[in-house]
Order: structure tokens, then sequence, then C-alpha cells
């Protein structure tokens, strides 16, 4: 038959334990039982199985309080390849029934995390931690973390490119991934920074005032003295010059490379205009800011971005080969006059030094 019990509506989530079920199902203030046995949970305007209580004390029911946000300890950490940490995770409310929590990495590569939490950096770049709550995986929490790598003081992120080219994280005489940086004719290691105030033929070192009169680095007597040097000698590479290391300035097969292996996506950096370019093969990625060029004084700046590569222009002497890009065009195959001021962003070449 059917019991009516006017005004008494179940509270919270129930599981039966071990005793006879009655299968309830919520249909205003009338609930149709019908006996059974079986395993299964009450909710507040379901239908479900739930154990059939004693008179006196209830026994056989056990209440669930569901989990309904998780918190971490850390949103964000910067580490070291090989050091670890440990995340905490925190439920509300704190009296929730099932407080079990599963870790995961989205970039497994980059960083491991335990079933305890424990992190564990691996490689350079970015991952994401995740924990999920275990009764309900929809509720979670994140923790974005860093993991530097570095090359005699400067951080370095593997891309996962055909070559195994380690980019750097900002260019030569950056402070951060947005800063600008220094500015360098081609094949000299000095800069705007270093106190060169304008670029032009009549102070580029490496000719005699003239576009048509390279001292070195020429592989076409129509542009000066023939040497057949078409690669920045080490001397005269602003990476290795100023950071030292295993760095250098990179070919123009390591843009190329990394313009078809990675996938290039115009954004901002704080406030800072520029390329986040993301690998396709693990999801590490570096920002390149549209930092501009110098001539007579800064131009294009937050619009362009100018980057020399160590490759020389062959056929055309008095022009080297450099990553060009604004929004919506991307390209390494192009070349310009070797006395511009324009960016260095450093690699480290693993195949060679």
């Amino acid at each position: 038959g059917q019991v009516t019990e006017a005004r008494r509506t179940p509270i919270g989530v129930f599981q039966n334990v071990t005793e006879p079920m009655l299968i309830v199902t919520n249909s205003g203030n009338t609930f149709q039982t019908i006996f059974e046995s079986g395993s299964s949970v009450l909710q507040v305007g379901k239908s479900g199985y739930m154990t059939v209580p004693t008179a006196d004390s209830h026994r056989g029911w056990k209440q669930i309080i569901p989990v309904t946000s998780v918190s971490l300890n850390e949103s964000s950490y910067d580490m070291n390849k090989g050091a670890s940490f440990r995340l905490v995770a925190t439920m509300q409310p704190n009296n929730a029934t099932n407080s079990d929590v599963t870790w995961s990495s989205s970039n497994p590569s980059v960083a491991s995390v335990s079933s305890s939490g424990l992190v564990t950096a691996l490689n350079g770049g970015r991952t994401t931690i995740i924990a999920n709550s275990k009764e309900n995986p929809s509720i979670k929490a994140e923790c974005v973390v860093n993991v530097v790598v570095s090359e005699n003081g400067h951080a370095y992120v593997d891309l996962g490119l055909s070559s195994g080219t380690l980019w750097a994280t900002m260019n030569v005489g950056a402070d951060s991934p947005e800063d600008y940086g220094d500015y360098f004719a081609w094949g000299e290691v000095t800069g705007y920074d270093g106190g060169k105030t304008s670029f032009s033929w009549s102070n580029y070192k490496w000719c005699n005032v003239s576009k048509l009169t390279m001292t070195k680095y020429c592989d076409d007597s129509r542009y000066g003295t023939v040497d057949d040097r078409t690669e920045l000698e080490l001397l005269d590479d602003a990476a290795r010059m100023n950071w030292g290391g295993s760095w250098r300035m990179p070919s123009r097969e390591q843009f190329e490379e990394l313009v078809n292996e990675c996938t290039w996506t115009w954004t901002t950096m704080n406030g800072v205009s520029g390329y986040k370019v993301v690998s396709k093969k693990n999801s590490n990625s570096i920002f390149f800011p549209a930092a501009g060029c110098c001539e007579t004084s800064l131009y294009d700046a937050g619009s362009d971005g100018y980057y020399w590569s160590r490759s020389l222009y062959l056929g055309t002497s008095n022009s080297a080969c450099y990553l060009d890009f604004v929004s919506g065009r991307v390209s390494a195959l192009l070349n310009y006059y070797r006395y511009y001021g324009q960016s260095v962003r450093p690699v480290i070449d693993v195949s060679s030094d």
C-alpha cells in the first residue's frame, strides 16, 4: 500500500549498510514503499534503496556528506629540474565523507605527481597539476608548475624539436620573457645597451662605410672581400659573448624548425604584444615579444619582431637571415641589411658546440 508522511523529507544522501532495503520514490509528501534487498543510495528528490530503520534508533542509516570544493596549498609554483615539493588538497566541507583525491599532471614529461601529491620536476617547461575529488571528479583544483632548467644562469625550454635545439626563455639583455632586451647589429656583440645609440653602415663593424665593402662574412665579391664565411664565429656571436656557456644565436634552419614544429599564437604577456610559441610535441612554450628594430631610433616596437640568426644570406653578403613576424604572419626566410639593430634569442645546439 501507500504510506503518507506529511511534510517529512529525507535530509542529505543516505547509503545502506547491511539490513533489508526499501525502494523509495519521492512523490511530494507520499512515499511508495516496496520491500526489497540490495545495495544503492537514496538522494533527496530521487528514487533508490535505503535501509529499513528500526523504530528506536534508525540503526543502519549512514549519512553521506558530499564534497563541494577542493583547494590546494599552492596555485602556482616555480621549481628547478630534479626538485620536489608536496601539494596538499583540502576538501570543503571539512567533514565530507570521502576526502580522497586523484592526482594528475597535464604534461608528465615536465613534472610527475604521486598518489600523495608529491610533485617531481623532470624537464624544463610548464605543466598543470590537477587534484580531482574522487567522489565527484568534476570538482577539482589546479596548480601551474614551471620547471626551470638553465645554462650558465639563463633558463631554457625543451620544445621537443627534431634537432633537439633548446631555446632560451628570453632575449639577450632581457630580465623577463616579455622584456625587449638589447639590440645588436649582425656580427656585433656590443649593442644598444652597451652604448651604440644608432645603427648604420657608417658605424657597422664589418664594412668600410658602405654596403658594398664587407670586410668579413662575404661570399660574393660584389659586396666586399670574399672569405666564404657564412655563419658567425663564436667571437662575433652576441649570444655566446654575452651569455657564455653553450649559448649561440640560432641558425636560419633552427628558426625554420621552430616555425614548422610549433604553433604560433599572437597574444600579450603582461601587456606586451608578441607570439606565444607552443610545441606541437610536448606543449612546452616560449614567448617572443614584438621588440621592433633599431636604426637611428627604435621603431615597430609592439607590432613587429626582428630576430637575427647566425646565418649569412647567401649571395647577398650585406644581408643576413632573420626571423620576422607581425600579427598574422611569421617568416624565417627573410633577410635584412646587417647593420640594423635587432633582437637576439639564444639557443643551445645539442648536436654541436
